[in-house]
């Protein structure tokens, strides 16, 4: 009968060979112009380097996993069984973006790495992958025959710079932490030094401060790839309450839904308590690895946080007010009126965010061709917008009273201060709500949307659904005009769009009277 006489212990395994980052920085800098697919070659290297990513997982990689807008991708059925959510890393998402627009075939396949055969274009297998990381090894004269060995390199790169063994499994997607030690493959004395570390860690886990775990926190999450802004203040504002009420000990539900009761503007809204305790969840998860009495808020302290709610959608009529009662500001005839006449007329004919519109140069705006140039706004997307020749009228005679007025360089803002000392300085985004305020309650608009009150950003949505109304009239294929309307809004997903547009009455309606004619050609072909 056979045996197995000698079973496998992985963890006794010869140490990985692991790339040094010389040979990392020589790897990346191999995939030059000379290659058949370069941009595909480097962005497959940076799904293994930067993320960890297996050859297999590299190979399954769907367009639709990628999410642009949050920076994130979804690895489904990994190694594990699971489904994985893992930030992307600037570089790496560049490096994907780049392999997209530039070297991708057109093609219907939902695949990200495809054959780059123009008659064959299917995805790429596992195999592929590692010969393109095995080539890249041997271009630069590598030893290494393994597409393993960029995990190993991330994983000791990791280590290297300080991250725990927490950090490394969850960047490895391990469940364990005695995975990451063998796959690390740290030898004998840098592992005792690092569970001395870790216990040494335990000790003093209750001398740290709360603001410190904060920093902590948000540190780690960064070095992800999250950005985390919102939350950051949140939690440095929780810090500091925790020690104003001079809290000890584990933080309690209790003491997490008073302070969500006092943001800033002292909204008696459950609604917005609701929403400033979800950013705590997270955090407070997280804590709980350090003390396990840290009590974790669920959706019972103050119910759901909402979702979005329906916009306000103006009509014509109530635009050319708002613009007519721009232009009535005081001085009569002066810079100011002019401006939020222009800043309100433009945000309304172009679907601008108001944070876009108020960070326009002089530059941007180049009415000799009637485009608009929008950089780096939202989600980190550029993007240029011709302009209806009315719109490039309005912003002419905008430009002539403003070069009057103030000096202008092609640095100069495009909407300036109109008064004292700030004539000539960017216009701030508080003043031109003030501003707005001032004139939607003057006009005493009746609010159609389920915010409490008409706001700037709605002119936003207006503007989409009365594009999307034109489209209709004109008979244009609206599956195919949603792509142009994403890209002008700035939408990183086609489905952000549609939101917009989502249950807009006069939407339905002309919805509704396109279904009964089809209905009715339908019936009558059948008789």
């Amino acid at each position: 009968m056979g045996v197995i006489t000698s079973p496998a212990h992985w963890n006794l395994a010869s140490l990985p060979r692991a790339l040094s980052d010389t040979d990392v920085d020589r790897l990346l800098a191999s995939f030059t112009s000379a290659l058949p697919s370069p941009k595909r070659g480097y962005a497959i290297i940076r799904c293994a380097l930067d993320m960890g990513l297996r050859r297999g997982e590299i190979a399954k990689l769907m367009l639709a996993d990628i999410d642009w807008r949050a920076g994130t991708v979804t690895l489904k059925s990994t190694k594990s069984r699971r489904q994985d959510i893992l930030p992307l890393p600037e570089s790496t998402g560049q490096a994907l973006a780049d392999y997209l627009r530039h070297e991708r075939p057109i093609t219907s396949n939902p695949a990200v790495f495809v054959r780059r055969l123009a008659l064959l274009v299917q995805p790429i297998c596992a195999d592929a992958i590692a010969r393109v990381i095995r080539d890249a090894y041997q271009r630069i004269g590598l030893p290494h025959s393994r597409t393993h060995a960029l995990r190993h390199t991330l994983a000791c790169r990791l280590l290297q710079h300080g991250s725990s063994l927490k950090e490394v499994a969850d960047v490895l997607r391990h469940r364990s932490l005695n995975t990451s030690l063998i796959y690390a493959k740290l030898d004998n004395s840098e592992t005792c030094r690092r569970c001395t570390a870790m216990a040494r860690e335990r000790v003093m886990n209750a001398h740290i401060s709360l603001q410190a775990r904060v920093s902590d926190y948000l540190a780690e999450r960064r070095r992800l790839g999250f950005e985390l802004r919102t939350m950051g203040l949140a939690l440095a504002n929780f810090a500091r309450y925790v020690a104003s009420v001079h809290h000890r000990g584990a933080l309690t539900v209790d003491l997490m839904a008073e302070w969500a009761r006092h943001d800033r503007w002292n909204r008696d809204n459950p609604q917005t308590w609701a929403r400033r305790l979800k950013l705590l969840r997270p955090f407070v998860r997280y804590l709980r690895q350090f003390d396990p009495r840290t009590e974790v808020p669920d959706e019972s302290v103050f119910g759901s946080v909402p979702g979005r709610v329906a916009p306000h959608i103006y009509r014509e009529e109530e635009v050319v007010d708002l613009l007519t009662a721009a232009r009535a500001l005081q001085p009569q005839g002066g810079l100011r009126p002019a401006t939020f006449e222009t800043l309100f007329g433009l945000i309304a004919s172009t679907g601008l965010r108001v944070s876009e519109a108020l960070d326009l140069l002089d530059a941007d705006v180049d009415l000799k061709f009637a485009m608009l140039t929008v950089r780096q706004s939202k989600f980190a997307k550029s993007r240029q917008l011709p302009l209806h020749p009315s719109t490039v009228e309005a912003l002419k005679r905008y430009r002539c009273l403003r070069v009057r007025q103030t000096r202008t360089t092609n640095e100069t803002p495009f909407f300036v201060g109109t008064r004292g000392q700030l004539l000539g300085q960017p216009l701030g985004d508080r003043q031109v709500h003030r501003v707005f305020n001032e004139l939607r309650d003057k006009l005493g608009w009746v609010n159609r949307g389920a915010h409490d009150r008409p706001r700037i950003h709605d002119l936003r949505h207006s503007f989409a659904v009365h594009r999307l109304m034109l489209w209709h009239a004109q008979g244009i294929d609206i599956d195919q005009a949603m792509l142009s309307l994403a890209t002008y809004l700035g939408h990183a997903k086609v489905s952000n769009t549609y939101w917009y547009l989502t249950a807009v009455p006069e939407l339905m309606a002309l919805a509704g009277g396109k279904f009964e004619r089809f209905a009715e050609d339908s019936g009558d072909g059948d008789e």
